[in-house]
């Protein structure tokens, strides 16, 4: 062979080298590009587990929040009912509860407002019955031999031919002064059943 036609050879296998080596250049290059892109994915998609991980923690907290909301909501809802379920109210109708009762004091006509801003207003006053007490104012020169659980007798001044009886419920250790002298208040369960004694009359007890 020819060194001429040998040097042709040479060249190109030298080209075919060439082409060879721009080849894996290239190869490589894409291979580097590629794992670039595929980090960058990784990052991406890890920033965006972080953010969806946080979306859901918030979702969390303000559904915590909104069910917290919802709760105390529904303790103020049962408060509020709680207040309205009591045996004196029906529908629109205050009911009183003493069997046996006597009203007093109306406060309030026909057409009036209550409870305005918030503030309680007082209707009318009702005294039962069934407790009426009576007073008996006592010299203090007696009072000793006046004892708790004792049986008196009562006479209405209205009608001095009515008699009832009562006891001795209570014996104060203070007097106070009257008409220049010192007497004791006794206080006197009555025994009435008919409702014969009326608020504020006098009477006279007999001890």
């Amino acid at each position: 062979v020819s060194k001429a036609t040998l040097n042709q050879y040479v060249d190109a296998l030298d080209q075919r080298q060439k082409a060879v080596d721009d080849v894996q250049a290239n190869i490589q290059k894409t291979k580097t590009a590629l794992k670039d892109e595929i980090n960058q994915l990784n990052v991406s998609l890890k920033s965006k587990q972080a953010q969806l991980s946080q979306l859901k923690l918030g979702n969390t907290a303000n559904t915590a929040k909104q069910q917290g909301g919802i709760s105390s909501a529904q303790v103020d809802l049962n408060a509020m009912m709680a207040k309205t379920a009591k045996d004196y109210i029906k529908g629109n109708q205050i009911v009183s509860d003493i069997k046996n009762g006597i009203v007093q004091n109306i406060a309030v006509s026909d057409a009036s407002y209550l409870g305005v801003q918030g503030a309680p207003t007082k209707v009318l006053q009702i005294i039962d019955a069934d407790s009426i007490i009576v007073s008996a104012e006592v010299d203090e020169e007696f009072i000793g031999s006046i004892k708790v659980g004792e049986t008196v007798r009562i006479v209405p001044a209205s009608d001095t031919d009515i008699s009832l009886n009562g006891t001795v419920t209570q014996v104060p250790n203070v007097a106070v002064e009257k008409d220049g002298k010192r007497v004791i208040r006794v206080l006197v369960k009555p025994n009435d059943p008919d409702n014969l004694l009326k608020i504020g009359y006098s009477v006279d007890v007999y001890f």
